[in-house]
């Protein structure tokens, strides 16, 4: 979570900075929410008995990913920016977290048109396509009793007390309806609700700085063997999304 998290304070950053340098550019901010479903995880464990076989100098560390399994609304924040490229169309760029079990990171790119507009409101159609990570801190690593520290698996070493995590993530695609009331000229609300559909894979386990692939073979069942776990999760995001947000042009 923690690179979530620095990615989402650069870009939150990086958009006042930008605004500065052309008029035509407002940012946005506010809560937001996303749905996202992870099933099918299991608790596993982590050896290196590729190395070192079973018992003796094997390194083994269990990991309770089936506490990831996650259901339901995530609640956040969300930041972005529009550019005026015409009276009738933005282009848009946000970038969302949100947490609840799992932690669910956003990055879209979209287009805002406005298909009704007043001088204070304008009503748009919003289509984003872009990318969606679910991450699930496990907490520390911690050897099982009985068994050596480090495990020292072919991607790396797993250290005793290195944070660890698992992720997945796949791509993002997007429709709803946003409107914007403007109180004053550089100033609005803006309220966007729509539809996504994300489906992801690849599950990856992480601790520290090495990242193992939930298929090798150092990820085992979890009852002290050396046969992979067969990890197999489902993940997707289905459902209605929304924001409500500040507007304020720079």
């Amino acid at each position: 979570m923690r690179r979530h998290l620095l990615l989402f304070l650069a870009f939150s950053f990086l958009i006042p900075s930008v605004s500065l340098a052309d008029e035509n550019l407002k940012v946005f901010g506010g809560f937001s929410t996303v749905p996202l479903s992870i099933s099918k995880l299991q608790d596993v464990q982590v050896s290196d008995w590729e190395n070192f076989g079973l018992g003796g100098s094997e390194g083994r560390v269990a990991l309770p990913l089936s506490a990831g399994n996650t259901s339901g609304m995530k609640f956040g924040v969300r930041l972005g920016a529009l550019y005026r490229q015409s009276d009738d169309m933005d282009w848009l760029a946000d970038l969302g977290i949100h947490f609840g079990g799992a932690t669910a990171l956003t990055l879209a790119v979209g287009v805002d048109y406005a298909f009704y507009r007043t001088e204070n409101f304008r009503l748009s159609a919003v289509p984003r396509i872009g990318l969606i990570a679910g991450t699930i801190d496990l907490g520390t690593s911690s050897q099982m009793p009985g068994y050596m520290a480090p495990v020292i698996t072919p991607q790396g070493t797993f250290a005793d007390g290195s944070a660890i995590s698992a992720s997945i993530a796949g791509l993002l695609l997007g429709a709803g309806v946003a409107g914007t009331y403007n109180f004053t000229k550089s100033v609005g609300l803006r309220v966007d609700l729509g539809f996504q559909y994300g489906l992801m894979g690849g599950l990856t386990i992480k601790a520290g700085d090495v990242t193992l692939d939930g298929k090798a073979a150092a990820v085992t069942k979890a009852d002290k063997s050396p046969t992979q776990a067969g990890l197999d999760p489902s993940a997707s995001s289905l459902g209605l999304a929304g924001v409500v947000a500040l507007v304020v042009g720079l």
